[in-house]
This record gives C-alpha cells, structure tokens and sequence, in this order.
C-alpha cells in the first residue's frame, strides 16, 4: 500500500492564496485601496430620543463607528443599520441621500433614538 503525504501540496495552496490576496491591493501610493476603505470612519450623533432607550444613549452622545465597529453603538440599532453603513463605506449612495450624511432610527418603536450619521472629515 502506498503512503500519501497531503501536507507539501496543503502548503501549495496556501502559498497560492497569499499570492492572490496580495496581487488584488492596488497601490494608490499612500495606502493600498484595501487600507484606505477600511480606514473610512463615521460619527454617528443622537439628535433624538423618545421614551427610555434601553442601551442609555443619550441626545448629544457621538460614536465613532464604520463596518468594521459600532463604536459601543446598541448591537440592534448596529445591526438595523449595517447595510446602510456598508454602503456608504465602499462609496455607494441611495437617491434619497446626501453622499455623506444619513439619518436613522432604532428599530425599537417605542423607545426610538434618531442618530445622524456624518463621514468623519
């Protein structure tokens, strides 16, 4: 019976998708395109609140977030919102908004919290 060793071909592989993943960063002379989406930050403000959020945010409080952070942004109000930050992460736009301006609410109804978010200059 004949031995097989997967192991040199298992690092082939793997050699392979490292080749790959570099050769898709494109250099912009500052930072790869790659860096340079994931470094986009946005700061979500309160503006309002009705009733008792249950996360505590407050008007006036401000988050650093993106898609890679809530910033301590409440995990449902992050999560109702994550498309639409996606979005304006990769530069994308909806027809009903300003490029780098929303404004959102919290998916709970009876306690809504409306948050302003801005593309941090």
């Amino acid at each position: 019976m004949r031995e097989f060793n997967i192991l040199p071909r298992f690092i082939l592989v793997i050699e392979y998708f490292e080749k790959l993943h570099d050769c898709r960063k494109i250099n912009t002379g500052r930072f790869t395109v790659e860096e340079e989406k994931l470094g986009i930050k946005f700061i979500g403000t309160v503006k309002g609140a009705k009733g008792s959020c249950h996360a505590n945010h407050k008007t006036g409080q401000r988050f650093e977030l993106n898609c890679y952070d809530s910033g301590g942004l409440c995990g449902f109000f992050y999560h109702d919102i994550f498309p639409c930050l996606s979005v304006m992460q990769f530069g994308g736009k909806y027809p009903w908004w300003d490029k780098d301006q929303i404004e959102v609410e919290c998916p709970d109804r009876y306690n809504t919290v409306s948050l302003r978010i801005e593309k941090k200059k």
